[in-house]
């Protein structure tokens, strides 16, 4: 008895086995229920085009054919049926047909939308349907400048059109001119000072989408371009002075830095001090120069301090006097210099205009100065110089020698830049002479005796 209740439990679960199994013999089929999308969400780049297959589905997954209604579809969206689209033939033997209508149909997605965003299209069919939603990339940041002419030291904005933002971090630059120089930013605006001769469209590092925030920032651009003046001559005012003197110069608009290099034909000249303030410099010309246009280097626009600009010519002259005395050696109208006591110092600048013979033998022309002790002492000379025109330092040479030309003291013969040199000579006069030893036009010299 045991063994025939154990033998029906035993087909019983079976059985039970079997109605528990997908058995697709079976009619399962019901109404359908919904319109299927795959996929129902798409990224896809601006300009470009995307599938999507449609089926109107059941409970149980199963489709039927069926045809479909496109609508509500988003600006810079199309949705196209693709009657090209075969996943089954019917059959009239022996010839093979497609069918109108089919269990699955397929559509295609083209976005154009440059700046990208968000849109959404609607699939119907037999009172049902369902939303497809694409994600458009962007290939731009569209006309987002604020300026495309900007005047020197106008601000510019860039803006980011709907659906992008910038990072905390993000950074512009642009063809040429390199990157602004950022004064105001937000998540939504970025506001900088161009610098001088930048050109091109803005390049923005640092690009997130606000529909798609777990996507990482992209680098993008705008479609207008920028173009912003080049620097091509400082307006710089020389005051009154005479030879040798140091005079003001100030250019409006721009500052000085403690660098400033200011060049004249074949000569640098000497510029001695900048202004706490940098709007002023006092600077040493060359002698005997006529209606020349001098050139600024390590200048800056008041308004944009990071950016040092380099030979920039002055969009006014100069001229100096001539020194009132000529080339003879020893010169009887040679420049007096007349010495402090011994450990307070005298500096003296000249130009090397008016260089003799070579006099003394030194292997260059000379230039004598009447140097004038006023008492006995221990002092030391030092002749520097400036480089010339071209950059070429050169090479000068110089001598402490007697009224009669009979002994020098001191003679400085190297190639040392500076040269120095020290004696303990007695109150009286003297001749300072300086050697051009190398270098058709240097620089100005600079003495300084203490």
């Amino acid at each position: 008895m045991k063994g025939l209740i154990r033998g029906v439990a035993s087909a019983a679960v079976v059985l039970g086995a079997t109605a528990c199994t997908d058995d697709y013999s079976i009619d399962f089929g019901g109404a359908p229920t919904a319109v299927q999308a795959s996929p129902e969400v798409m990224f896809i780049n601006s300009g470009a085009t995307k599938e999507v297959l449609v089926r109107l589905v059941n409970d149980r997954n199963q489709s039927v054919p069926a045809e479909y209604t496109v609508s509500n579809v988003g600006a810079g969206l199309t949705v196209t049926y693709d009657a090209t689209y075969r996943p089954e033939w019917s059959s009239t033997d022996p010839v093979l047909e497609p069918p109108a209508v089919k269990i699955q149909q397929r559509y295609t997605v083209t976005a154009n939308i440059p700046t990208g965003g968000q849109r959404t299209y609607t699939l119907t069919s037999g009172g049902m349907s369902t939303t497809g939603t694409v994600y458009v990339l962007p290939t731009n940041m569209g006309a987002s400048l604020s300026a495309t002419a900007p005047a020197l030291g106008e601000e510019v904005t860039i803006t980011a059109p709907e659906g992008q933002s910038f990072t905390a971090t993000a950074t512009v630059a642009f063809e040429t001119g390199g990157a602004p120089i950022i004064t105001n930013r937000t998540a939504k605006s970025i506001t900088f000072l161009p610098r001088p001769g930048s050109t091109g469209a803005a390049t923005v590092t640092g690009v997130t989408l606000d529909y798609a925030p777990t996507l990482a920032a992209r680098t993008l651009s705008s479609t207008n371009a920028i173009t912003v003046p080049a620097v091509t001559g400082i307006p710089a005012v020389v005051a009154a002075g005479g030879v040798h003197v140091a005079r003001t110069v100030t250019a409006t608009g721009f500052k000085f830095l403690p660098t400033l290099a200011v060049r004249v034909g074949d000569f640098t000249a000497i510029t001695v001090s900048v202004a706490p303030d940098s709007l002023s410099a006092q600077v040493i010309f060359p002698a005997g120069i006529n209606a020349a246009t001098a050139t600024y280097s390590n200048v800056i626009l008041g308004f944009l301090p990071e950016v040092p600009l380099q030979n920039i010519p002055a969009t006014t002259t100069i001229t100096t006097a001539t020194t009132p005395y000529n080339g003879a050696n020893p010169d009887g109208s040679a420049l007096v210099i007349n010495a402090n006591a011994p450990g307070v110092a005298l500096t003296v600048r000249d130009t090397w205009i008016n260089f003799g013979a070579d006099v003394l033998g030194f292997g260059g022309s000379n230039k004598f100065y009447r140097l004038v002790l006023p008492s006995t002492g221990s002092r030391t000379y030092t002749l520097n110089w400036t480089a010339d025109g071209t950059g070429v330092v050169g090479d000068f040479d110089f001598a402490v020698c007697d009224d009669a030309l009979a002994a020098c003291p001191v003679a400085r013969l190297t190639a040392a830049r500076p040269e120095t040199g020290s004696a303990n000579l007695a109150a009286g006069n003297w001749w300072l002479v300086a050697a051009l030893f190398l270098d058709e036009h240097p620089g100005m010299l600079t003495f300084t005796i203490q």
